[in-house]
């Protein structure tokens, strides 16, 4: 029975501390959404991506590599948008375009690994199951500015 109660104890913690990990990037990507809507005339991505780092950096939070992307886009759909309002890819939808009212979108991806390092599929490979996994978080606030 101790193993049972082990491996379920353990799966506790791990989620407890993924959903801890993944509510404080919801946190820092909001901040960075509020201040990118409020500040599109003298900010640039450098300086969202910047907020987004400190924060994460502060709170210790477990992404690897993650990438923080910053641009203009649909409110509904989250799809970037370009100056003329078209679709585009995210390079090509710079939140300083948002007039206000538009959508500025903070989104950050990366890698969560867990403590455990997951379950072995078999023992003779080096293929687990919840070893890691893909996030994105994404937070998208209307334009104050322009």
């Amino acid at each position: 029975m101790l193993p049972f109660i082990l491996l379920f104890l353990f799966a506790i913690l791990e989620y407890g501390r993924y959903v801890m990990t993944r509510n404080q990037l919801e946190n820092a990507v909001r901040e960075a959404a509020r201040v990118a809507s409020a500040r599109t005339n003298d900010l640039t991505t450098a300086d969202i991506t910047l907020i987004v780092t400190n924060y994460m950096n502060l709170y210790n939070v477990q992404i690897s590599s993650p990438v923080v992307s910053v641009f203009k886009a649909d409110p509904v759909t989250k799809t970037p948008l370009d100056a003329n309002d078209a679709s585009t890819t995210i390079a090509g939808a710079p939140f300083n375009n948002a007039k206000f009212g538009q959508g500025v979108c903070v989104q950050v991806t990366g890698t969560y690994y867990t403590i455990f390092g997951g379950i072995a599929l078999n023992p003779q490979t080096s293929v687990k199951i919840g070893a890691s996994f893909p996030v994105q978080v994404y937070s998208v606030m209307y334009s104050e500015g322009n």
